[in-house]
């Protein structure tokens, strides 16, 4: 699967990086390879602001972390709005 994606890539003029890609393997044992380099097995990676891990990788978990961060977001950004004074303004986008 590597080798198909690294052919591809070559094909459209495309190089993969291979000191930032990683692998992470659930219920597998195998090795990466790409340009004949062992590509580097971890436990856990960040991915849009959340942590995926082989024993957390609900998508119900997934998502009521982002929904978790949104909600934290938006009352970091009320606090503020309220500090400035502008908690009664309507805005339009």
């Amino acid at each position: 699967m590597i080798n198909a994606f690294e052919m591809f890539c070559k094909e459209k003029g495309l190089k993969i990086n291979v000191g930032k890609t990683k692998a992470m393997q659930i219920n597998m044992d195998a090795v990466f390879k790409c340009n004949n380099v062992v590509i580097e097995n971890v436990a856990e990676f960040k991915y849009l602001g959340l942590i995926i891990n082989r024993a957390n990788n609900s998508p119900i978990t997934i998502l009521e972390k982002r929904i978790s961060k949104a909600q934290a977001a938006f009352n970091n950004i009320k606090c503020h709005a309220r500090l400035l004074g502008l908690h009664n303004r309507r805005v339009r986008i």
